[in-house]
Parts: structure tokens; sequence; C-alpha cells
């Protein structure tokens, strides 16, 4: 097996449990998702400044490479409010799948801007890794807006565009090396952005509240930690991968893995998880995530030829 499909695997795991995280901190923590955005701001400038000085002084300056990081970090971000939005009024095993639509937008933008030109049964694995995200997000008969509300439907699209442009810059500038100094420079571009949220003053009055909330903090150094390798992890799968498209629909067992989760903590404790999965839709995200398995089949057989 190539080594990036593990690594494109390891980091939906690892993202999946950040999902996780999120949902709890939004849900019952953060009082909105400005003030939770201000504090990814408040880690992520502390760890992108810690990490640029030592990956300079190590390796020196490359000023292609940090201006990359830095775009890629901004745009990520720019979809993570987005993302935050819809997961404050959606539940994480729908707005997940649906934000991870992203493998079928990077397809046609990887092939404008990069020149990709991957294989029919390829292309035929993606459209079925999406297939099975949606089937994963299935709410049921609730009416007629069976995939949730058309708000939080648009907020999660809207943070996929952004996922998938990210992506795309990722190989576009981590082929030009500078591994280390783009994983830098994009902590601090996310940061910038998503500290916007503190120009409301009711925002940084609620967020200097939040010092008193021990367990928001842990759960944020927790999401930290873990997002930390999530990224290295979807950089060096990115940067060793033939196609940032096969990566992308690689990446898209996510809400497989999300769903396990929920299913799990559903399990351990029904009164706080209970209602993240909802038993009537079972089926429809069972077949969901078997399109999926078959997906990253299809593409590790493709690659291996």
């Amino acid at each position: 097996m190539a080594p990036w499909i593990p690594l494109a695997l390891l980091f939906s795991a690892l993202t999946g449990a950040v999902n996780i995280i999120d949902k709890l901190i939004v849900d019952r923590h953060s009082p909105s998702f400005y003030v939770y955005a201000a504090w990814i701001g408040v880690f992520e400038l502390t760890i992108g400044v810690v990490s640029l000085v030592v990956v300079v002084g190590i390796q020196g300056a490359s000023l292609g490479s940090l201006f990359g990081g830095a775009i890629i970090g901004a745009v990520s971000a720019a979809g993570l409010m987005m993302y935050l939005a819809a997961l404050k009024h959606g539940q994480v095993s729908r707005v997940v799948p649906i934000w991870f639509l992203y493998p079928l937008l990077v397809a046609p933008m990887a092939a404008v801007f990069l020149g990709e030109r991957i294989p029919a049964v390829a292309i035929f694995a993606v459209f079925l890794a999406v297939v099975g995200a949606i089937l994963v997000s299935w709410e049921g008969n609730r009416g007629k807006n069976q995939f949730g509300h058309p708000a939080v439907l648009l907020l999660a699209l809207g943070a996929a565009i952004w996922l998938a442009l990210a992506f795309v810059l990722s190989k576009h500038y981590l082929d030009d090396g500078g591994f280390w100094q783009v994983f830098a420079s994009y902590r601090l571009g996310f940061a910038l952005v998503v500290l916007v949220s503190i120009v409301r003053s009711d925002v940084r009055r609620s967020s200097v509240g939040m010092i008193r909330d021990g367990t928001f903090l842990r759960l944020i150094v927790l999401g930290e930690v873990i997002i930390t390798a999530a990224l290295i992890t979807r950089f060096a799968a990115v940067s060793l991968g033939p196609d940032v498209s096969l990566v992308a629909a690689i990446s898209a067992v996510q809400p497989v893995l999300v769903f396990f989760y929920s299913l799990a903590l559903a399990g351990i404790s029904p009164a706080i998880f209970g209602d993240w999965i909802t038993r009537r839709t079972i089926k429809p995200q069972l077949a969901g995530i078997l399109a999926i398995t078959a997906a990253v089949v299809i593409i590790s057989v493709s690659v291996n030829r």
C-alpha cells in the first residue's frame, strides 16, 4: 500500500475526533462559536509563533513557503468559521459528512489549477465516496428538510468549498518543499482569520470569562494537540500522494469515523450523546459506510497497479 494512504486515513481519524470535541464545546461550553473561534485563534497564534521561530532558526526563511502556508491557513480558517456556524445548529454526524463533500470539489479544482488527470476508475471512486457521505448524513423522514435546515446545509457546503481550495493550495506549495515552514506559517495565517471574532466586545468579554471553565480549556488543549498531529499527517499525505484529488477522496472516510465515534459515545452515555444517533437512519448510514469503504479500496488498488 502506498504510504500516503494510511496517512490520509490517520488524518481522517484524528480530525473526526476533533469534530466530536468541537461539537461538545459548541453545544455545552462555549456561549457562541465566535468565542470558541477566538480561543482557537489564541492557541493557534501561540503554536504558530513558537513553531516559526524554531523552524526558521533551523532551516532559515523561504518567503514562498511562508507565504503559501499563511494563505492555506487563512483559507482553512474561513472554512472553519462556516463549519462552526453549521455545527452550532446541526448534528455532528450530519454536518461533517456534508462538509466533507469536498472531494467532489477538489477534483475539478486540481484539474484546472494543477493539471491533474486522474483515471476514470478513480473518478468513479470519488463519486462513490461522495454518495457514501450523503447516505451517512441522511436524517430520515423528518419532514421536507431531510438533510437538516437549509442554512446549515449552505454553511456546510461553503466550508467544503474553502476546504477543497485549501487542499489544492497545499499540494501547490508543498511540492515546492519547505514542509515545516508551511506548517508553521499555516498556524499563523489560521490564527489571524479566526481572531477577527474578537472585534466584537461581547466576544471579548465572554472569552475572558471562559478562563473559569476548566473543562472548556482542557477540551481546547486536547483538540489542539490532536489537530496538530492531524495537520502533519494531512500535509504529509498531500505531499507524498500522486494527486491531491485522491488524497481528498480517501479523507472522505471521516464521516464514517465520526459516525462510529458518535455511536460509541451514545452507547457509553446515552443521556448526553443519545440524540447524536437516530436508530431509523442506521440502514442508509451503513450503506454509506460500505460505499466509502469501496471507494477507498478502489483508490488503493488503482494507485498500486
